[in-house]
């Protein structure tokens, strides 16, 4: 990351991916830190993994899966960017969260207007990465995956054009802390944003130059 990297939280704009990445990590490390006995619980994908899977499955499985241990982990979460490309600020963000101890898929969407299609894609990950893992051709054994789409009236809604980012960070804080999701409001976002920028900056800022 590189200081123009922080203006999205700095300056009410939409955050970029590796922010929205970076902050994620950050919970999955919490989490891990918390964990009793010292597993990672929470695997946070790649804000470009839905650009990755449709261009090479194998490469994403051999990426992600020779050190995680799923039968381990309680969340997969993932960030989910809507547009035509990164360098858009008319795209949003959405949260997918896979449970997978309950084996299920939950898409979390302050706007409630990220494509069904992503929960599909994750699906279909976790799938694979089950037979790449036993070797099988068909995992018929386990429980089948269900998704639900989190309703809007029940999370918090997000009222401008340019929060959607820091909204599922938000969310991803709370779902992974077992906090309830309504517990902030678009009112919170200034907070919030700075929050994470302090957060961020404590981090990494003396990590990365200045541009």
């Amino acid at each position: 990351m590189r200081s123009n990297d922080w203006k999205g939280l700095e300056h009410n704009r939409m955050i970029e991916g590796n922010v929205v990445e970076a902050y994620l990590q950050l919970i999955a490390i919490r989490a891990r830190r918390d964990s009793a006995d010292g597993n990672p619980p929470v695997l946070v994908l790649s804000s470009y993994f839905f650009q990755l899977w449709k261009e090479d499955k194998m490469q994403v499985l051999n990426r992600w899966n020779q050190s995680i241990d799923f039968s381990k982990l309680h969340y997969v979460i993932c960030p989910a960017y809507t547009a035509s490309d990164f360098q858009s600020e008319s795209g949003h963000w959405g949260l997918i969260v896979v449970n997978v101890t309950e084996r299920c898929i939950t898409l979390y969407d302050s706007l409630a207007i990220t494509p069904k299609q992503h929960m599909d894609m994750i699906q279909e990950y976790m799938e694979e990465a089950a037979r790449y893992r036993s070797n099988q051709q068909h995992a018929s054994h386990l429980t089948p995956w269900s998704q639900l789409i989190y309703p809007i009236t029940q999370i918090p809604r997000q009222t401008d054009s340019t929060s959607c980012g820091v909204f599922i960070c938000a969310m991803a804080d709370c779902i992974v802390t077992n906090e309830e999701l309504n517990c902030f409001e678009q009112r919170d976002i200034p907070q919030v944003r700075a929050a994470m920028l302090g957060i961020l900056r404590s981090i990494y800022g003396s990590e990365y130059p200045d541009n």
